[in-house]
């Protein structure tokens, strides 16, 4: 079962579990089954008295709490939450082609019907499932008392649980638009018979046109990273500028549908690897960078894209759309040189449909209180809307 045979609270904590730890470095980049859990557009040590943790010393001095807010990344991908109902339409409009104009052409004794019936075609796409896991926490009343001098640095280690607690919730969420993201990368991959424009193989395109034979290594070299950079943007410009108009360009076709969509630039994202880019300020001038940079739409620099130790792999199994708007077999898709994936801000996202954060009551023979955060949500991509996948291979 998964979120698109329409389980409204799949358990999500294993998928989510192994993206977290990749996404931290515990563990190699792995496949993970994105097509479960995304919703695709479908027709201390114990000293003394503290042996409750068994992880924090018995101290008398000031205690320092290690922790800091955390903001997650790609909060851009954050839609408006949808509390109601348990799955979401869209309904896109096809083309009609236009007719003879009998203006011109009157007959003599013959009416001109103005009633004949022209239905547009509508396709419904649904968005179904969602997914849920829960974070709790137990708050003690006494047992830590020995691990503190006074009451005071005892509320600054709660007030520092709570908040690793919420950074916990920030980076769990950017875990799951992250792979919300990778889903759709991975999804564009797959069908890239079916839209060859809609992956974009740079270091080829670039060898062809220049005649040179560079790889990904040569091609960030103090010799070639200049014009290879100042190519790769021009590409990609040219790629904002082509999803800008009106077409069937980057997107997949459903069969009986002239579904044509555009995207202008205030609604076009770009996601780009962190490393490359970096080697390429420190290498080409900065005014020329920045000035190069500026042509690009709303981007954002990624550390990584599914696991922290390979920053440009990507590996999982595909969400696959058939020609006929169905959902088809899940596919295994891997790629090893992912730069990035320019896209509708439509083509990607999620919506947090629940978060609460719940206390139980006070346990007076245990004398502790456990603190609940449920949360649910719904990642959905649609491969209807424009994307294209930008690998450096």
């Amino acid at each position: 079962m998964g979120v698109n045979q329409g389980d409204y609270a799949f358990q999500a904590y294993a998928i989510l579990n192994a993206i977290h730890s990749q996404a931290t470095g515990q563990t190699t980049v792995a496949p993970i089954n994105h097509d479960q859990f995304v919703s695709v557009a479908q027709k201390v040590l114990a000293a003394g008295y503290e042996t409750t943790l068994n992880a924090i010393s018995a101290v008398l001095g000031r205690s320092i709490i290690a922790v800091r807010p955390y903001n997650r990344k790609f909060a851009d991908l954050e839609a408006t939450a949808d509390r109601w109902g348990g799955w979401v339409r869209k309904l896109s409009y096809g083309d009609i082609d236009v007719e003879v104009d009998p203006t011109y052409a009157l007959v003599d004794g013959q009416p001109v019907d103005p009633f004949v019936v022209r239905k547009v075609p509508v396709l419904e796409t649904k968005y179904l499932g969602s997914n849920v896991f829960e974070q709790s926490y137990t708050v003690y009343k006494r047992q830590l008392d020995v691990a503190f001098s006074d009451e005071r640095s005892f509320m600054d280690f709660i007030n520092g649980l709570t908040l690793h607690m919420a950074n916990l919730r920030e980076q769990y969420l950017e875990n799951l638009a992250r792979q919300t993201l990778v889903a759709l990368m991975l999804g564009r991959s797959e069908a890239e018979t079916g839209t060859p424009s809609g992956v974009v193989h740079l270091l080829t395109e670039y060898n062809t046109a220049t005649g040179l034979s560079l790889t990904a290594t040569t091609a960030l070299q103090p010799a070639n990273i200049r014009g290879f950079f100042q190519w790769v943007i021009g590409r990609i410009a040219g790629i904002s500028r082509m999803m800008s108009e009106r077409s069937g360009l980057f997107q997949n076709a459903v069969t009986g549908y002239k579904i044509n969509r555009h995207t202008p630039l205030a609604d076009q994202r770009l996601y780009l690897l962190a490393e490359p880019m970096e080697v390429i300020s420190t290498q080409v001038d900065a005014n020329t960078f920045n000035e190069e940079f500026l042509k690009l739409p709303e981007h954002e620099l990624v550390s990584f894209f599914q696991a922290i130790d390979t920053p440009a792999s990507i590996d999982g199994v595909a969400p696959v759309l058939n020609a006929d708007g169905t959902l088809g077999t899940a596919a295994s898709v891997t790629e090893t040189a992912v730069f990035g994936i320019i896209m509708d801000r439509d083509a990607a996202g999620y919506n947090v449909y629940q978060d609460e954060l719940e206390p139980s009551i006070y346990n007076p023979k245990g004398q502790y209180w456990n603190i609940f955060h449920h949360v649910r949500t719904q990642n959905q991509i649609d491969l209807t809307e424009k994307s294209v996948l930008l690998l450096l291979d």
